[in-house]
């Protein structure tokens, strides 16, 4: 499983579990004689992931698309030269699709990035 291996336990109120305070979270799905736990879905420092039209939606701030843009100019004309520099410079055609994707990649990975970094800030900091 994604989240780790299921741990089988009994039913809810057939025994205590030792120690309530160290459970972790999880999502109970019912089987017939037993109940299944899962791990609830959570990022590694244990908040909820947020969704994908939360992080798209903070994608497309002005703040976080702004800074993605910077980042995609640099990192996007540096990968031109490197891969298109040839062609530039003996006058040759260049594909436009891929000086596009030069640009475009660095600036989903740059928005994507602070997005989800904004989206799993604790609120109030």
């Amino acid at each position: 499983m994604p989240g780790g291996d299921p741990v089988l336990v009994p039913p809810p109120g057939t025994a205590p579990y030792d120690a309530p305070d160290r459970k972790p979270e999880t999502k109970h799905v019912r089987d017939s004689k037993m109940t299944v736990e899962q791990p609830a879905a959570t990022s590694p420092a244990g908040r909820a992931r947020p969704s994908c039209s939360r992080i798209l939606g903070l994608m497309l701030t002005p703040r976080i698309a702004v800074s993605a843009l910077k980042v995609s100019l640099v990192v996007g004309t540096v990968l031109n030269v490197i891969n298109n520099g040839e062609q530039w410079w003996t006058h040759h055609a260049v594909n436009p699709w891929q000086a596009l994707l030069n640009y475009l990649v660095p600036f989903c990975v740059s928005s994507y990035s602070a997005a989800r970094n904004e989206a799993q800030r604790p609120p109030g900091t």
